[in-house]
């Protein structure tokens, strides 16, 4: 196939920005260091603009990697919820400020990871920081960036020392992770790491009567190798990564009812893939740089029960999805003059194509002229904004452009004021899912689907192809406020949407597919209050309110309501540490079918969690850790409805030499 050549040709250069990580996120997909500049640092104890920006590092990247669950770290911030199944690298995926997980932007090291990769298919040995960007000012990352962006990390390939953690678990959950310490090539510093997950997973109701399984096993292993390489006057930087898949998953019909209840248990998922990543960052003089990359990923998923909406439908046979995607930028970055300290140009060029085994053969091309600049009208004021013209093979083109007014009212207090315009184009899971036209299935599994009770219900063509794409209008106003020990951030948003991509029932037949609601509206708030007690004690607390309704005021399935979230962090001494967490979860109800059609209760929209993790210092190169989740054993359930296992443990040791 000329594609995987051209994949393995481009996995040899390995061509996207591998990003140091900072303290900076900025506005586009495709991070380089010449791009960091050109936004304003976010660190989250120093220079951030609101809320919005978050910043996960430190201690807490420590339990990323300790636990390996990026999403179990994410759902302790406020305005984030994880959707899933299962414990740790189970599939997983993120939802901002009440918006679907499809409209969160993923990047690893700056690049956009494909549709069919999720956060459980992410490396986390590797994992140095994870920053956050939600609202209007994450529009600048261009389609699908309409709730967030978030950027995962990976550490450079220098002063890395050998690491090596063991931990276990709760259902046979165990977990290896390693690393080499830094090693050169000539003048290239590398390093590999690696990491192997499984569990045997809980049963949240019967273990299928066919296959014994229990719905919530997974088997993933992944290597990571990153490089970097000095230059006259700059960086060439190379990081790749891949991953091997193996368990629970969401099928077709459970791709759609991602965020409701209706979800099949028996979706099983074999996957790989491969992710490379290149970059120049070259200083041009001037304080202007140069900044050309390639990027490339491959992946390949089996997945299992194409069309079921039910077990009982009988069908279990497979089908295969392949997914490539390539494409390269370059960004020219500077400074104009003192009122214009901060100028960006890019041009990006993507392909994303997909060879499918339900759904036939696709393939979008996007073209990108993106500027920015931040103009500075006094010490106290600066005007941020970007805009960007996107030029897609199948919609069109599509201008977005977004800024942030910050005024720095006193050295304690600061305001921020964001808006923009952004749209997100239709996956081509939205576009082509459920695909139920037996007439072209292959012979076997279409004597096997019409030999099932629902044969003569579920028939025809039931893709989506007339969906367009979703627009939104945003706008956010917030204010920081440091007063002594207290860190104290508001803030008000508001989002407008025309054609809001959703998750509907067809009441012909109950297959899920997506919508069009032709306008909706979500008006919210998300705010927090941090204080440093002591060099011993810092507690916070978190509030996240959303009101999301159609045009007729009813409110969208399946969004998230409200969130509270709260912590403790108490380090008594420098050998041990605890941190204490609580979080309660209300989301918009849907229509109860699949569970209560199985003689189950519907399930509650809302539900609390405890979770504790105490960390100790056995000796200048071995760490510990406990962790126990769901300490109350309350009767949490997921975004499908489905119960969570109730209390589990997971502890474990690191070593470095």
């Amino acid at each position: 196939m000329k594609a995987a050549a051209f994949f393995l040709a481009l996995t040899t250069l390995s061509l996207v920005w591998a990003q140091e990580p900072t303290s900076t996120v900025t506005p586009q997909p495709t991070l380089s260091e010449s791009q960091i500049d050109a936004m304003e640092e976010i660190n989250v104890s120093t220079k951030r603009v609101g809320i919005g920006r978050k910043e996960i590092s430190g201690d807490d990247a420590q339990d990323i990697r300790n636990n390996g669950d990026l999403s179990g770290v994410l759902d302790h911030e406020s305005g984030l919820e994880t959707q899933g199944e299962g414990l740790g690298k189970t599939w997983n995926t993120l939802a901002i400020r009440g918006q679907s997980f499809r409209e969160t932007v993923v990047l690893v090291n700056g690049q956009r990871v494909p549709e069919s990769f999720n956060l459980g298919t992410i490396p986390t040995e590797n994992i140095e920081k994870v920053e956050v960007l939600e609202g209007p000012q994450a529009l600048a990352y261009g389609s699908d960036a309409l709730g967030g962006v978030i950027n995962i990390l990976t550490r450079k390939a220098e002063n890395n020392p050998w690491s090596l953690q063991v931990s276990g678990g709760d259902f046979s959950t165990y977990q290896f992770q390693g690393s080499t310490p830094s090693f050169s090539i000539g003048s290239i510093h590398n390093t590999l790491s690696g990491s192997y997950f499984t569990t045997d997973g809980y049963s949240p109701l019967p273990q299928d009567p066919i296959t014994g399984l229990k719905f919530t096993d997974e088997v993933h292993w992944d290597i990571s190798h990153s490089a970097n390489l000095k230059t006259d006057g700059g960086e060439l930087a190379l990081a790749t990564s891949f991953f091997r898949h193996i368990g629970s998953a969401p099928d077709a019909d459970n791709v759609i009812a991602a965020g409701t209840d209706q979800y099949d248990l028996d979706g099983r998922q074999d996957a790989w893939g491969l992710q490379s990543t290149f970059g120049l960052s070259q200083d041009m003089g001037g304080g202007w740089k140069l900044a050309p990359a390639l990027f490339g990923n491959y992946s390949d998923v089996l997945r299992a029960n194409p069309i079921g909406a039910d077990p009982t439908s009988g069908v279990y046979e497979p089908y295969r999805n392949q997914y490539l995607n390539y494409g390269g930028q370059v960004y020219l970055t500077g400074k104009a003059d003192e009122g214009i300290p901060k100028v960006s140009l890019g041009l990006e060029a993507r392909d994303e194509d997909m060879w499918s085994g339900l759904y036939e053969n696709h393939t979008r091309q996007e073209g990108s002229l993106v500027a920015g600049a931040t103009l500075r009208f006094s010490d106290s004021l600066r005007l941020d904004f970007f805009n960007r013209l996107d030029d897609f093979n199948d919609f069109g083109v599509w201008d977005s452009p977004s800024g942030t007014l910050v005024l720095d009212a006193t050295k304690d207090v600061q305001f921020h004021l964001s808006g923009g315009k952004g749209e997100k184009m239709p996956t081509f899971d939205q576009l082509f899912l459920p695909l139920t036209d037996f007439a072209a299935l292959p012979p076997d599994l279409a004597a096997q689907f019409a030999g099932s009770p629902f044969g003569g219900v579920w028939g025809g063509d039931k893709g989506n192809p007339n969906l367009v794409p979703e627009q939104s209008l945003s706008g956010e106003l917030g204010v920081d406020v440091t007063a002594g020990n207290f860190l104290i951030q508001l803030s008000g948003f508001a989002n407008y949407y025309q054609d809001l991509i959703n998750p509907a029932v067809d009441p012909a037949d109950n297959f899920w597919t997506y919508v069009n609601i032709d306008h909706a509206l979500f008006i919210g708030t998300e705010d927090s209050v941090k204080y440093h007690l002591t060099d011993v004690l810092a507690p916070y607390v978190s509030a996240t309110y959303i009101n999301a309704t159609d045009d007729a005021g009813n409110p969208i399935p399946g969004r998230l309501r409200f969130k509270f979230a709260s912590g403790l962090d108490l380090r008594p001494e420098k050998q041990w540490s605890l941190d204490l967490n609580a979080r309660f979860v209300d989301r918009n109800p849907v229509a109860t079918q699949y569970l209560t059609d199985l003689g189950f209760p519907a399930p509650p929209t809302d539900y609390w969690s405890l979770s504790a993790e105490v960390k100790y210092t056995i000796s200048e190169h071995m760490k510990g850790f406990i962790t126990v989740q769901n300490i109350l054993n309350e009767p949490i359930v997921s975004f499908q409805g489905l119960p969570y296992p109730g209390r589990t443990f997971q502890g474990g040791v690191q070593t470095t030499f």
